[in-house]
């Protein structure tokens, strides 16, 4: 039973109190989700590039699901290890590294999330990124080249989150 102080807020709004304060900064950025939504509706975007960052979200928010940007892998871990989004963006070249660190990183965590993979580069990156994805065990489930990513992500969106 929650403790009396507790009592009408929701398991995520509880959950949020018990975070440590480095966590909790995290959290309180204007980006990030709000502590109460589904999970399962919340889309971690991993994307260095500002306009398409922005044009992804703007879909999310479309779709009614909650999208948090992060700018590298470091931060794509500790946003990822809080709390468990239902659906994962990666770009697939990120500076002078590619999301191969992500990808490795969600494979030992046994990510049950599907991936997008987006890259405004040569598609067989990302086709290549994608199927080392499905030898890890991850669900990558789309491979989405920026040029064209405007009618083809909210169709993506709503294939894997509407079923949540």
């Amino acid at each position: 039973l929650p403790a009396p102080a507790d009592r009408g807020l929701s398991i995520c709004d509880i959950r949020l109190r018990s975070l440590n304060l480095r966590e909790r900064l995290l959290f309180e950025n204007p980006d990030s989700p709000p502590p109460c939504h589904a999970m399962t509706h919340w889309v971690l975007i991993l994307e260095d590039d500002r306009d398409c960052a922005e044009m992804v979200k703007k879909e999310v928010a479309a779709i009614g699901a909650s999208g948090v940007v992060v700018e590298s892998i470091a931060r794509f871990k500790e946003a990822y290890a809080t709390f468990q989004p239902g659906l994962l963006i990666l770009d697939v070249l990120l500076g002078n590294e590619d999301c191969g660190a992500a990808i490795d990183f969600l494979a030992g965590r046994e990510c049950p999330a599907p991936i997008v993979l987006l890259s405004g580069l040569d598609i067989r990156l990302s086709q290549f990124m994608a199927t080392l994805a499905k030898d890890k065990g991850l669900r990558a489930a789309a491979v989405i080249d920026k040029r064209d990513a405007l009618p083809r992500l909210r169709p993506e969106l709503l294939r894997h989150l509407s079923d949540r």
